[in-house]
């Protein structure tokens, strides 16, 4: 009977160790529990701070979206005001075609009215001289007849 208890007993001790053993795994497998459950807050936070990131980036990028808006307006705009400049540019040009044809020809006509006032003062100018020649003639037998 003796040998039947410590049989018992050799096998109670070797329940006790594998309780101890398996104890032990728990344990270990706490551990493990805990590191990953650590490993997962920080996966959380990492997940929350690219989540705020995100927004940022999408806040940021519906500013940018507005900007875009606007200076397309803008370039709209100033393609409009190009059209009208290049439109007034257009007449102005116009006018000032026409305005140096009519210049051109307010040019010739003077010239021309230059040259025959020319010719009139240097025929009046002859004239004069012939005149005085004339008077100094007539002078100069008025002088012989007294």
């Amino acid at each position: 009977m003796e040998q039947v208890l410590n049989l018992i007993l050799n096998k109670l001790d070797n329940i006790d160790k594998r309780i101890d053993n398996i104890e032990k795994r728990i344990d270990n497998i706490e551990i493990r529990i805990d590191n990953i459950e650590k490993r997962m807050d920080n996966i959380e936070k990492r997940m929350d701070n690219i989540e705020k990131r995100m927004d940022n980036i999408e806040i940021r990028i519906d500013n940018i979206e507005k900007r875009v808006d606007s200076i397309e307006s803008d370039v709209k705009e100033i393609k409009s005001d190009v059209t009208e400049i290049r439109a007034s540019q257009n007449r102005l040009e116009a006018r000032l075609e026409d305005l140096d044809s009519k210049n051109a020809k307010n040019h010739i006509a003077m010239m021309s009215m230059l040259k025959t006032t020319y010719k009139d003062v240097k025929f009046v100018k002859h004239k004069l001289y012939q005149t005085e020649e004339d008077v100094f003639d007539i002078k100069d037998y008025l002088k012989i007849v007294k």
